[in-house]
């Protein structure tokens, strides 16, 4: 007989595929025990109980300040003493001496040997700020004074100058300067100083400012005394006030006090004026 085949062998069963081993994660470790709910409870109660006390604390502080009362104020300086020249504020136009702010004793004393008919008594007087020309209109060192003009004519010249007429207050400060003296230059008459009648009795001429040099006020105003006289604003018995004298008039009515009433028409060869405004 024919050899017999051996018998096959049965396919062996499919091989699985290797399995992966398992990766490994990054797991959080685990928490730690937690504390007890109470014991978080007790101490979240105290931290609120804290904050409460602090926040009435600040309360009852602010309550405390409102309800008292304020300080009292500091004790005041003691007044300054007044001063005879008060500094104000403001510059003057060129050409013009500034007067500060001051107190000067306007009129003549009843016992002045040298007082005339209607001058005003002495008395204490006190004066705002000023300017003044410096000298007689045209208001220049080397200018014989501009003459022959009304109390109206000198009042319409200021105006256009874009200044006034003085007062005679104003005046007479500026004549009797910081000491109140009777003339521009001092207490005693001097023939020689400004041009007023000389030491004879005899009449000057007219003359520039530069011809006396001496005849200034203490606040540096120049031909106070003689030379022409001057109107001022002020009215008198229904008249016009004159002040300073002339070259023809004698030493009485070159003292800073005295004045002259006439009519506001006059005009004279040795009748001027000057020219006051405020300060700016």
């Amino acid at each position: 007989a024919p050899p017999t085949a051996p018998p096959t062998a049965p396919p062996a069963p499919p091989t699985a595929p290797p399995t992966a081993p398992p990766t490994m994660t990054n797991a959080s470790p685990p928490a730690a025990p937690d504390e007890g709910a109470a014991d978080r409870a007790r101490r979240e109660r105290a931290e609120a109980e804290a904050r409460a006390a602090e926040e009435m604390e600040r309360r009852e502080a602010a309550a405390a300040a409102s309800r008292r009362p304020p300080p009292p104020p500091p004790p005041s300086a003691e007044p300054a003493p007044r001063v005879d020249v008060a500094v104000a504020s403001g510059a003057c136009p060129g050409g013009m001496a500034r007067i500060d702010a001051g107190s000067f004793t306007f009129g003549s004393s009843p016992s002045d040997p040298m007082r005339n008919f209607g001058e005003v008594d002495a008395n204490p007087v006190d004066v705002k700020a000023f300017c003044i020309d410096y000298y007689e209109a045209p208001n220049g060192k080397d200018a014989v004074p501009r003459t022959g003009v009304s109390w109206q004519a000198a009042k319409n010249a200021c105006e256009r100058a874009g200044k006034r007429l003085c007062t005679e207050v104003e005046w007479e400060r500026a004549c009797k300067g910081p000491g109140s003296s009777r003339f521009p230059y001092g207490n005693n008459y001097d023939a020689d100083v400004c041009n007023t009648e000389d030491g004879d009795g005899k009449a000057r001429e007219l003359a520039r400012p530069l011809d006396f040099k001496k005849c200034r006020s203490g606040f540096k105003v120049f031909m106070l005394a003689g030379n022409a006289e001057e109107w001022v604003q002020d009215a008198a018995g229904g008249q016009r006030v004159l002040k300073g004298g002339a070259a023809d008039r004698p030493d009485f009515a070159s003292r800073c006090s005295a004045r002259r009433a006439v009519a506001a028409r006059t005009t004279s060869g040795t009748i001027g004026f000057r020219c006051c405004v405020e300060p700016r």
